[in-house]
This record gives C-alpha cells, sequence and structure tokens, in this order.
C-alpha cells in the first residue's frame, strides 16, 4: 500500500475503534494492533492521536454532507429544509460517536484547500439558499432574519440530537416516554419549519 491507502487504513480502524470503544479506547497503540503493525509504524503517517482525530473530524464532516446530499434533490426549498432536518437527526442516530467527534471540537478549516473548505460547507450554504427561495416567495415569518435562520434549525436539530442520543428523548425514558424516534424526527423538523415559515 501506499502512504494514501495506509492513511485511509489507519482512519477506517481508527473509526472502527472510536465507534465501539469512545476516544478512550483509540490509542495509537490499539490502532497498530488492529492493522497488526507497531505503534512506531504509526508516526510515519500521522504525528499524534490528535492529528488522526483531526482528520476523523474532517472525514465526518463531509461523511454528514453527503447524508444530507439528497434532501436537495426536492424541488421544493421548504421539502429540502425539512428532509435536511430529518437527515441530519437520522444521521447522528446512525453515527453517534462520529456525530460527537465533529461537534466536541471546532474544527480549522483555514488548514484545508479550497475543495476541502467548500465541500464541508456545501449543506450549510444550500441550507441558505432554500431559505432564501423561501425569502424570495414571501414565506419567512415576521421577525425572522435570512441571515440568522441557518444557524438556528442547525441549534435545534443539534439539541434535539443530544436530547436523542443521551436518551432523555426515548420510547424508553422511565417518567416521560416519547414516541418512536422516526415519528420524533419527522414531527420535530415539521416544528422546527413552523417556527420559521408560513407552512
Amino acid at each position: 500500500m501506499d502512504h494514501a491507502d495506509i492513511k485511509r487504513a489507519i482512519l477506517d480502524v481508527s473509526l472502527k475503534l472510536g465507534t465501539e470503544l469512545g476516544e478512550e479506547g483509540l490509542t495509537m497503540r490499539a490502532i497498530a494492533r488492529g492493522m497488526g503493525v507497531s505503534a512506531t509504524a504509526l508516526y510515519q503517517h500521522y504525528e499524534s492521536k490528535a492529528a488522526i482525530l483531526r482528520e476523523l473530524r474532517t472525514t465526518g464532516v463531509e461523511k454528514l454532507n453527503a447524508y444530507l446530499a439528497p434532501a436537495f434533490d426536492e424541488p421544493d426549498p421548504i421539502q429540502q429544509l425539512r428532509r435536511n432536518a430529518e437527515l441530519y437527526l437520522r444521521f447522528s442516530r446512525e453515527h453517534p460517536w462520529m456525530y460527537t467527534l465533529i461537534n466536541e471540537t471546532p474544527e480549522d478549516w483555514g488548514v484545508h484547500n479550497d475543495d476541502r473548505r467548500a465541500a464541508a460547507m456545501n449543506s450549510v450554504e444550500r441550507t441558505f439558499e432554500a431559505l432564501r427561495l423561501c425569502d424570495q416567495r414571501g414565506l419567512l415569518l415576521e421577525g425572522v432574519k435570512l441571515e440568522a435562520a441557518p444557524l438556528s434549525i442547525w441549534a435545534a436539530l443539534h439539541g434535539m440530537a443530544l436530547l436523542m442520543s443521551s436518551g432523555r428523548v426515548s420510547p424508553e425514558h422511565s417518567r416521560y416516554p416519547s414516541e418512536a424516534p422516526e415519528v420524533v424526527i419527522e414531527r420535530f423538523a415539521d416544528y422546527i419549519l413552523r417556527g420559521l415559515l408560513r407552512v
């Protein structure tokens, strides 16, 4: 394998370990053991565990954006926003460790090239574009600021993602059981839109 292939293999093993054991179980020694090499060999490709985590965060954001991309194939901007919200919450449930990783530490996108920065911001830009189309059609509620709306959507989604991952919004909650996750996701996406748009 060449250098790029080895780096990809390191990331694959690291993601598997992180998903199964959390960050505490993700050590250079464990990664090396998972690859069948010495820990020393890893340092020829990544200078530290922090560097591996940084790359995992970057690729995690790219995976999230790829997961959200089908939302923007919808012809109607309201449906784009609704499906984007639903997919975001589904991603957080299907990839809980990666979701936590990409949100716990702000990524310094200044160290990446223009193409990678653009790819990382793709879903944000497309969310703004869908909101702009809604604004042009007079669908934004009075008082809603177009520039602030994407942050409002993300903050709401991130809060619900954390509540679901912690079990505070769950059918198994001991005192306040919720409906099934898919029902919660669909209703919450609708709730967000009703707070911003005339729908």
